[in-house]
């Protein structure tokens, strides 16, 4: 079965493998497999032929595991619009942004507001204009 790749790998779990089992040089590995040199040194580093997860792991690095909680309580609680939600939270929270409000509630997934709650656009029929004719416009 195939393996899940991001679309800028360059390489496999097979190609990391063999650059790890290598006693042949960094160089000739990168070249062999058509990668850079960094990369090559990289694999053969690391012990598993597995990628490693980017980032730390947490949504939003900027606010804390508390201040994410209250921002999703308020957010269940009241279901206020984003930019209404992030003018009665700045106030508690001062280095809240909007990118950083929007963030934490789409990693909690209630950035959207439920079905129920959303306002509904109206659509109807276009008014019913009257053409005017040319004759009707040079007779004033």
């Amino acid at each position: 079965m195939g393996q899940i790749l991001h679309k800028r790998a360059k390489t496999t779990s097979l190609v990391r493998q063999e650059i790890q089992n290598s006693e042949k040089s960094i160089n000739f590995m990168a070249k062999k497999h058509n990668i850079s040199w960094a990369t090559a040194k990289k694999w053969s580093g690391r012990d598993s032929s597995y990628d490693k997860k980017m980032g730390n792991g947490r949504a939003n690095s900027v606010l804390s595991t508390d201040e994410e909680i209250v921002i999703c309580e308020a957010r269940r609680k009241t279901w206020l619009a984003l930019d209404d939600l992030l003018d009665h939270l700045q106030p508690a929270i001062p280095k809240l942004t909007r990118s950083n409000l929007h963030r934490c509630l789409k990693h909690y997934g209630i950035s959207r507001l439920p079905q129920e709650i959303s306002p509904k656009k109206k659509s109807g029929k276009f008014k019913d204009l009257v053409i005017c004719t040319s004759t009707s416009l040079n007779s004033t």
